[in-house]
């Protein structure tokens, strides 16, 4: 049997994780370190869990890299080497598979 893999076009974000800019996690704090606002009143005000609220104060405001379990692979600059790669290939007539691109 032959399956065809595709790359996912339309993808729909499914959580609602760190749905919150930076600006307004820098202003919440700022807020609530000057006592002129609750963890509790600033999570409903700016839009952010109250639980990340009370984690950046205890660790001083820092931003986590990433969201989830997993680490990235490649750099920046090598992920943009691989894409320039795959489109020269494509140009040239030499279609790379799913399971090329995986090794």
């Amino acid at each position: 049997m032959f399956y065809r893999y595709s790359m996912v076009r339309n993808y729909i974000r499914k959580t609602n994780r760190a749905q919150y800019s930076e600006n307004d996690m820098a202003t919440a704090l700022s807020e609530i370190r000057s006592g002129s606002m609750s963890t509790k009143r600033a999570s409903v005000v700016f839009n952010i869990n109250r639980i990340t609220l009370i984690k950046r104060i205890k660790k001083s405001g820092s931003c986590p890299e990433n969201l989830g379990r997993f680490k990235k692979v490649f750099t920046l600059e090598m992920e943009c080497e691989l894409v320039m790669h795959i489109v020269d290939m494509q140009q040239h007539f030499y279609g790379l598979s799913l399971s090329t691109y995986a090794q």
